[in-house]
């Protein structure tokens, strides 16, 4: 599936692709970015990603590493807790250089190894779901209650540094194979 975006109408777009470039906006035009990515994951030693154990301070502490590295894109594999958007949203304000994000859409192992093709709406239904959890999350218009994917309330929007949304990390290859056939 794919879908475009024009650059024009009601729609504010902050990045795009051009044959095999990346571009972004900068003021009134578009330059290339190259992306220069680091890949954060969602728990330390000694916790469950669920457990949401990593706090703003540590957030802020790797995305300040992350672009003293000389990196300039962070990559989540799915929704993250609040203090992570607080924090990421904190520091493109607080610094010239900006970060920019891709986040991740994901589906759980369950929905995953459900035996489900991709048109059921026990799969399909619950990407879109993610895919508009991701979209709210990232403009800061949401508040999820602790569950398998983000917890916190979103108020940060930090749409406007969002390349690109990834979605899906690890298809079953059944699965694909199954929804191709069907």
């Amino acid at each position: 599936w794919s879908f475009f975006i024009p650059k024009s109408g009601d729609i504010e777009v902050i990045s795009y692709t051009d044959n095999k470039k990346l571009m972004i906006a900068n003021d009134d035009s578009y330059e290339e970015v190259i992306v220069k990515g680091v890949n954060i994951g969602g728990s330390i030693p000694g916790h469950y990603v669920t457990d949401y154990a990593i706090p703003y301070e540590t957030y802020y502490s790797w995305l300040e590493s992350i672009h003293e590295l000389g990196s300039n894109t962070v990559r989540l594999n799915t929704i993250f807790n609040d203090d992570f958007y607080d924090a990421f949203y904190d520091y493109n304000e607080a610094h010239d250089e900006k970060l920019y994000l891709i986040q991740g859409i994901n589906l759980d192992s369950y929905v995953l190894n459900s035996h489900h093709d991709g048109f059921s709406h026990a799969y399909y239904g619950e990407l879109i779901t993610r895919a508009e959890n991701a979209v709210d999350v990232v403009h800061g218009r949401k508040k999820m209650t602790l569950n398998n994917v983000g917890k916190g309330k979103y108020k940060k929007n930090v749409s406007k540094y969002v390349l690109a949304y990834v979605v899906g990390s690890e298809w079953i290859d059944d699965t694909i194979m199954y929804t191709d056939n069907k």
